[in-house]
């Protein structure tokens, strides 16, 4: 089984509480122009879920807002990412004006069918929102490349690489897991 398989094996059994984990930690590295990320529907220090419009709420540096959701549901996620999007719209369960979302991502473990990208993406028009996806297939690709090894390993149990070439950040985080050693971050 080649390396992509084995990332797309464990996405697709990947619970919903580590689910979120990963993607928080994902989009912060991916994304640019972050100022903060706030996981509203993670337990912090817990692989658990918990009840929070949206999942995850990240605030730019322009001051406005990304609205992510996540799904590892395998059936009815049309029916879910629906409602969610709709929770997304409501300005009494975000506490923000829609007109300060920059976009919703719709973040799920499978792949959706291009008709319901379609719809949910129509959901989005029809509130002058912008609807993005990540799904099953793209995520692999995201987590296979250079920059995402680290968390392929330490979320999914995949290992790419030998662990002997990380990037900055991951070699400081790495080193630093060994309580002995002398801190290397600049906080």
């Amino acid at each position: 089984m080649t390396k992509l398989d084995q990332i797309q094996k464990a996405l697709k059994g990947i619970d919903q509480g580590k689910l979120q984990k990963l993607g928080d930690l994902y989009f912060s590295r991916k994304l640019k122009n972050v100022k903060k990320i706030k996981s509203k529907g993670s337990v912090v220090g817990e692989e658990k879920t918990r009840k929070g419009t949206p999942d995850t709420l990240i605030t730019l540096n322009n001051g406005k807002y990304i609205f992510i959701e996540y799904t590892a549901q395998q059936t009815g996620r049309l029916r879910k990412l629906s409602n969610d999007l709709k929770s997304c719209f409501d300005e009494k369960k975000t506490g923000i004006p829609l007109s300060k979302v920059e976009k919703i991502i719709l973040a799920c473990s499978s792949d959706l069918q291009d008709k319901d990208k379609i719809k949910l993406i129509k959901k989005g028009e029809a509130k002058k929102c912008v609807v993005d996806f990540l799904e099953l297939t793209d995520f692999s690709f995201e987590l296979h490349k250079e920059e995402f090894r680290y968390l392929a390993q330490e979320y999914l149990g995949v290992e790419l690489d030998t662990g002997q070439i990380l990037s900055p950040i991951d070699f400081i985080t790495d080193y630093q897991k060994n309580k002995f050693a002398t801190p290397l971050g600049n906080k």
